[in-house]
């Protein structure tokens, strides 16, 4: 009777111990003697609870990476307090924009910003592209600003997979979590101590801590530190060059070249192209800070640089 039970509980953990009863009953299973505050009880030792099953217990198996770079972990969280720039009289909250890597625990680049939108999330992915190299693939939880066209178009320019945690079940990006602990738990008190005033004095103090503190100190797991776990897997790092970080920040879109004035229209500004172009589709890529030139792209290839038409 209590194997029929238990299967049925892990069959459809939401399952009462009352309906569990009136189920046996229905399958001709004699009841008459069994309590169910017994069977409750008997349920809970084979760990079959509702609140066990339905939180997975035991099916989220640690695992890492072989090498360095083959996965990245992202992640936002709260910061420290600071005078508010723009109203000094008052305190802002800062967010810390981490990505970790898995394999080597070493952080490829966080850095704390008044906000956690996309600016700030492109700013700190693109200083970690260059300072580490490009992952294979990216792991995020399911927040609105990871699924971005801009991130994903900017992944894609550069041959990186984006992966998303299952809905309300975040356990595969452990580590970068326990990293923000360990922020939260070391980093956070020093900055406290410190008195740091503004922005720019708490980032230059956190990548001090992460290059003395963290990235050369023995990781208990890892059995040696971050940065000569890092090391031994150097040869694999793929290095991105400035030229390629700046196309691949590039906004795009396609148009439709006007047949009469050779003109595209880009968020309501006019470029000028070759008249050669007039009538044609192109998808056209701009720097949203740089509106003077956008470049104009046909199969695959930059044919044309077009100027802000006055």
């Amino acid at each position: 009777v209590l194997q029929r039970a238990e299967a049925l509980r892990r069959e459809q953990p939401s399952r009462s111990i009352n309906k569990l009863m009136s189920i046996l009953e229905n399958e001709g299973v004699d009841t008459e003697a069994l309590a169910e505050r017994t069977l409750a009880r008997q349920l809970a030792r084979l760990g079959a609870t509702k609140e066990r099953l339905k939180k997975g217990a035991g099916s989220h198996q640690r695992w890492e990476q072989d090498f360095a770079n083959d996965l990245w972990q992202g992640d936002t969280s709260h910061g420290v307090w600071l005078r508010d720039p723009q109203n000094p009289k008052k305190v802002k909250k800062t967010k810390l924009i981490v990505f970790i890597d898995d394999a080597s625990r070493v952080c490829p680049h966080a850095e704390f910003y008044f906000d956690e939108q996309l600016p700030s999330l492109v700013d700190c992915f693109g200083k970690a592209l260059l300072k580490r190299g490009k992952p294979c693939r990216m792991l995020f939880d399911n927040a609105w600003i990871y699924h971005s066209t801009t991130l994903a178009s900017m992944s894609a320019e550069l041959g990186i997979e984006i992966s998303f945690c299952r809905p309300r079940a975040p356990q595969g990006k452990g580590k970068v979590e326990r990293f923000i602990r360990t922020v939260q738990e070391s980093f956070f008190n020093e900055a406290a101590r410190a008195n740091v005033e503004d922005l720019s004095e708490l980032n230059k103090l956190f990548q001090g801590w992460l290059a003395k503190e963290y990235h050369n100190r023995k990781h208990s797991e890892l059995g040696t530190t971050p940065l000569e776990r890092w090391k031994t897997d150097i040869q694999r790092i793929s290095l991105v060059t400035n030229e390629e970080l700046r196309r691949a920040l590039l906004l795009r879109v396609k148009r439709m070249v006007q047949p009469n004035t050779s003109t595209v229209s880009i968020e309501g500004r006019d470029y000028q192209l070759s008249t050669h172009f007039a009538g044609q589709e192109v998808e056209v890529r701009w720097n949203p800070e740089f509106i003077d030139t956008v470049e104009v792209w046909q199969f695959g290839e930059r044919v044309e640089v077009a100027a802000l038409f006055k």
